[in-house]
C-alpha cells in the first residue's frame, strides 16, 4: 500500500497530500521539512561567516 502510494508520488500520479493522507507520512513530512529548513538557514550562517 504504502510502496504503490510512494510510487504513484514518484510519477505525480498522486499529489503530496494525497500521498501523506495514504501513507501517514505527513507528519513526519512537516517535521523533516521543518529540520531541513533549520539546517538550510544554518548553512547560509556559517557560509556567510567563512
Amino acid at each position: 500500500m504504502v510502496v504503490e502510494a510512494f510510487e504513484q508520488r514518484q510519477s505525480g500520479q498522486i499529489s503530496q497530500k494525497e500521498f501523506a493522507q495514504k501513507t501517514g507520512l505527513s507528519e513526519l513530512e512537516k517535521q523533516s521539512g521543518e529540520g531541513l529548513s533549520l539546517v538550510q538557514k544554518a548553512m547560509k550562517f556559517f557560509s556567510g561567516k567563512l
